[in-house]
């Protein structure tokens, strides 16, 4: 199934008894583009129009960034009460580098109580087909050859050929306006970020404005996870210069070059021989924050302590030794490594992340290496609390795009095949579902919280047990006790993923 990435509506305020029939009437709007294009593409628009007694006027306006970009693009568009048969448009343009490089425009209309899906594809211009005031079937768009022709019904897109269902027959994995409820969404396509509410975050993270609202910066994934497990669902890509490491997925920048003993800081190593390394090699939580936020590197200033879901972003179970990509990080020795974020059965206790025998575990006044992060992807939900929406037994993040069973396994599995009678976790779960991986099972982990550490109004009755995550060779469980990475484990609980 794919993703639900934004809602257009018409429908800005309550729009009285008839929202009840929101999701009746409704146009699915399938976005695509040739992988070339893609490549190419950090941003994209789509403004709705409705045609009002002849005259076009527009309705909503949504920009999708590069980290929320997944192709093919769903755009739910839902009528409001009196737009029922309306003839309405949806502008598509697409940009790289705040270029205009694709545009398309879908003219449809409304059917009262039925929902309509049609599609249109993204084809690179060298010129604009029609001038931005220009709506309706009357406008030229571009072709496949480059050229400029004009626009054709829905019905007969070459894209895909608009079909009508009842609302009651939908496929129930597909999110509609309910799911989300009545949205209000900006007219303007850019909105600055507002100040924060508040008390808006609990402590260590801290509140970030965003142009939608806001977000606890680093206390969930406010991106797709990152993964080179073969079944996930988002690979990883860094671009290296010699001070630092671009994530590309999470828009993350990582220091690179780090010393071997860290100004500020007095903790040192001391190995299995009773020896001890260099005073300042290793810092605590206090030292690393002070290291990181007076840090001037790669020509930025503004470099913090990551949090354990940071941390995490960056583990490769492929690669053998240092389980980080080495052609990225090849300064990456022992760790291992200090986060930002404090266990909240204890907050005295400090989480690290350790890419040797990849686990997390929280001690008291911990202390080891430092990895300075910087930027990231920004969410487009407007309060962590919008981040999921629930329909029927399946949770949609819409930060990292994965889709949740909300109710987990009742019965553990094992990955032994000794394990007589014991079913095995190949058998957890079935198509479209499968097995999460690790740092995907990670990204559920709300480190606000212990017994469980999840959002428990949106995971209800979830024990606080193991949870597997692939891959499977390294028999390895989430806690949701407490979110650490468990490893070894021959008996734990399956939430399934796609």
């Amino acid at each position: 199934m794919r993703k639900l990435v934004l809602l257009l509506a018409s429908c800005f305020a309550a729009c009285g008894e008839e929202d009840t029939k929101l999701a009746e009437t409704q146009i699915t709007l399938t976005v695509n583009a040739d992988d070339t294009l893609r490549a190419k593409l950090d941003n994209l628009r789509a403004t709705l129009f409705v045609n009002e007694g002849g005259s076009w006027t527009q309705r909503s306006s949504v920009d999708v960034p590069e980290a929320r970009l997944r192709w093919p693009l769903d755009i739910p568009i839902v009528a409001r009460p009196d737009d029922a048969s309306a003839q309405i448009e949806v502008l598509v343009e697409a940009y790289a580098n705040a270029q205009r490089l694709a545009q398309a425009r879908v003219v449809t209309r409304f059917t009262r109580d039925r929902v309509t899906f049609t599609s249109t594809q993204l084809f690179e211009c060298s010129r604009l087909c029609a001038e931005d005031s220009c709506h309706g079937e009357s406008c030229a768009v571009c072709s496949a050859s480059g050229e400029c022709i004009a626009v054709a019904p829905a019905e007969t897109q070459d894209a895909g050929t608009a079909r009508e269902e009842d609302a009651s027959t939908l496929d129930s994995g597909r999110a509609t306006v309910e799911d989300a409820g009545t949205p209000t969404l900006p007219t303007d396509a850019s909105p600055t970020p507002t100040a924060c509410p508040a008390n808006a975050c609990a402590a260590p993270y801290v509140c970030l404005p965003t142009p939608a609202g806001y977000t606890c910066r680093g206390q969930f994934a406010d991106w797709p996870m990152p993964d080179k497990t073969p079944s996930s669902k988002v690979q990883p890509s860094y671009t290296a210069t010699p001070d630092l490491v671009t994530d590309n997925v999470t828009k993350l920048q990582w220091q690179l070059g780090l010393p071997r003993v860290y100004p500020g800081c007095t903790e040192y190593p001391e190995w299995t021989d009773g020896t001890k390394g260099d005073v300042g090699e290793l810092c605590t939580r206090p030292q690393g924050k002070a290291y990181c936020d007076n840090l001037v590197h790669g020509g930025f200033d503004d470099w913090r302590l990551p949090t354990v879901i940071e941390l995490s972003s960056l583990y490769d179970p492929t690669v053998e030794g240092y389980q980080i990509d080495h052609a990225s990080f090849a300064d990456t020795d022992y760790g291992p490594f200090v986060s930002d974020s404090t266990y909240a059965g204890g907050p005295s206790q400090v989480w690290g992340v350790n890419y040797y025998a990849y686990n997390n575990y929280f001690y008291p006044n911990y202390s080891g290496k430092i990895r300075c992060v910087r930027a990231g992807a920004v969410p487009t939900f407007a309060t962590p609390a919008d981040r999921y929406l629930t329909a029927a037994e399946q949770v949609t993040d819409q930060a990292t795009s994965l889709i949740w069973q909300r109710t987990p396994s009742a019965t553990m599995f094992t990955g032994q095949p000794s394990d007589a009678g014991v079913p095995l976790l190949t058998t957890a779960c079935t198509a479209p579902w499968r097995v999460p991986t690790i740092n995907e099972l990670l990204t559920l982990v709300d480190y606000t919280r212990s017994k469980p550490a999840i959002n428990p109004d949106v995971f209800p009755n979830t024990p606080s047990e193991p949870f597997w995550g692939l891959p499977l060779d390294w028999a390895a469980a989430v806690s949701f006790e407490t979110g650490e990475l468990e490893t070894y484990e021959h008996l734990a609980l399956v939430r399934c993923v796609q």
